[in-house]
């Protein structure tokens, strides 16, 4: 606990230091940070201190990351940052980034822009000369690979949409010895592995 606490200290000093040098040059940042996939614990204390000090928090959705942010003692300011206004919004935060203002962006599970809102703010950001950091977290592609499945190369990894059938989706998988790893939606989560083993010689599955 003691070692936790001062790991904790230093990423909020660190993040103080590297925003005040931002705020100093009257240019703010963009930082894309990575939050928990489950289990609310599973954030770094760099996302933590980010996340607390940053001028606004752009979110795909303000209930998910105020509920976040409360169990770690976090206020904060939030904006919604999703599919249905990101075009709109993107112009806004850029506007204030460059005007000296530090936004976080961060989607309800993940890092934003995986097939999450956010990749268009990035994309602003940079086009109009912003700083861009990524802070990184949770990863559910790795974590599923972990439990005893690991991989010789780099995994194919791609999002399920929900009314096509897993055998129309990975015409390759069956003859590969590669790993992949897919997201279904949790509608369909459960059923999901029966129907993948069907196509595909692979020993262990794992659904994360």
């Amino acid at each position: 606990m003691e070692q936790q606490g001062k790991s904790e200290k230093r990423g909020a000093q660190s993040e103080r230091q590297d925003h005040g040098a931002q705020t100093s040059e009257g240019a703010g940042k963009l930082y894309v940070v990575a939050t928990p996939i489950g289990n609310l614990g599973d954030i770094s204390a760099r996302a933590l201190a980010v996340l607390a000090q940053a001028d606004l928090i752009a979110a795909e959705d303000t209930r998910t990351t105020g509920h976040l942010l409360a169990h770690h003692g976090i206020s904060a300011k939030l904006v919604a940052l999703h599919e249905h206004n990101e075009m709109q919004r993107a112009a806004e935060l850029v506007a204030r980034i460059k005007a000296g203002k530090t936004i976080a962006l961060v989607s309800d599970a993940g890092t934003p822009g995986i097939s999450d809102p956010g990749a268009l703010l990035v994309e602003r950001a940079q086009q109009a000369g912003v700083s861009v950091c990524p802070i990184p977290g949770a990863n559910a592609a790795i974590a599923a690979l972990a439990p005893g499945i690991g991989t010789t190369g780099m995994p194919a990894s791609r999002a399920m949409p929900i009314k096509r059938a897993p055998g129309s989706l990975m015409p390759g998988v069956p003859a590969s010895d590669t790993s992949a790893t897919d997201w279904p939606v949790c509608s369909i989560a459960i059923s999901f592995p029966p129907a993948l083993r069907s196509l595909c010689s692979c020993n262990t599955m794992s659904l994360a």
